[in-house]
Parts: C-alpha cells; sequence; structure tokens
C-alpha cells in the first residue's frame, strides 16, 4: 500500500538531512520540532464526551491533570496517562486528540498527566508528579463514577518509562 501524500511529504524532508543529537538543537527548535509530527497522528478525529482540567496535590505543588471522559462506558476503569516526549517536550495540549480517542476507544476515563518538563524541573520531578496522580487516582475512582477495583497506569516512549516506575513504586 503507498504513503499518504502528508506522509510522504514528511519522510521525504527528513531523509534530505540527517538531524543533528537533540543535546545540539536549541530547547525552543527541539520543543518545536514535535509539532510537525501531529499531522502524523497526535490529531484524532474522535472527540471524548467530556474533558477537564484539574489539579492535584503534588510534591509541594499542584500538578495539572486533563480528565478526558469516553462517550459512553458504565462505570469505566481510570486509567492514568504519562505522555512521552524525551521528558522534555511533549505536553498535555498536544495528546489531546489522542487521549481523547483513546478514552472513547478504551471505555476508560483517561487522567492525562501534565508533568513538568525537563530542564525546567530535574529529576525525580516529572516521576514524583506522575506518582502523585496515580496515588489521588487512586482515592478517587468512585468520586469519577468509575470502577472502585481497578486503576491503570499507561504511557508512551519516556511516559512508558514512568509508567512503569509508577507501578513498581506503588
Amino acid at each position: 500500500m503507498p504513503l499518504d501524500d502528508a506522509t510522504r511529504a514528511f519522510i521525504d524532508q527528513a531523509s534530505k538531512l540527517p538531524s543533528p543529537p537533540p543535546g545540539q538543537v536549541p530547547l525552543d527548535q527541539f520543543r518545536a520540532a514535535v509539532t510537525a509530527l501531529a499531522p502524523l497522528g497526535f490529531e484524532m478525529p474522535e472527540s471524548a464526551a467530556a474533558m477537564r482540567d484539574i489539579a492535584v496535590p503534588g510534591p509541594g505543588h499542584d500538578v495539572h491533570v486533563r480528565l478526558y471522559s469516553p462517550e459512553s462506558a458504565e462505570q469505566p476503569t481510570l486509567l492514568v496517562g504519562i505522555h512521552g516526549g524525551s521528558w522534555v517536550r511533549v505536553t498535555i495540549d498536544l495528546m489531546d486528540g489522542y487521549y481523547q480517542t483513546l478514552a472513547n476507544k478504551s471505555g476508560c476515563v483517561i487522567a492525562g498527566v501534565d508533568y513538568t518538563l525537563s530542564p525546567e524541573a530535574q529529576f525525580p520531578t516529572a516521576l514524583e508528579e506522575s506518582y502523585a496522580v496515580a496515588k489521588w487516582a487512586q482515592g478517587a475512582k468512585r468520586e469519577l463514577g468509575c470502577r472502585p477495583d481497578r486503576l491503570g497506569v499507561m504511557g508512551e516512549s519516556s511516559g512508558g518509562n514512568m509508567a512503569a516506575a509508577v507501578a513498581l513504586m506503588a
């Protein structure tokens, strides 16, 4: 099957010049580069039934969390979502379409953690923030109308690393 035009154009452009190592790219450019990937999958055509931002008590400060509720699910599982992005460049705003679609397709309520990026925060801040959200989620399941007997933690890329670490911490 041939690639669609947008994907082909992206691959052609990316293949022209090899990228320098991330440490050699100015931080603002490194963060901006991820927006070029949005047409390849971050923006999904599906909307969650409800989204709302909340603040969860974290390690010395509140952690921003965005809740995504599915279109239909009776007593869904609550799933803490920890986004990837090399700990440096993806935010909850960029993940909106993905988490909305994930909420609908899985039937889960997604609690998307908007952890503080590096270098503004140093290790273990993002991990502690993610763990604080998981602990909050464990106690908030009933209040959110979710199954009281289940809690999931997931992530992709660096978020998968943190999800595994959060599970080990728990």
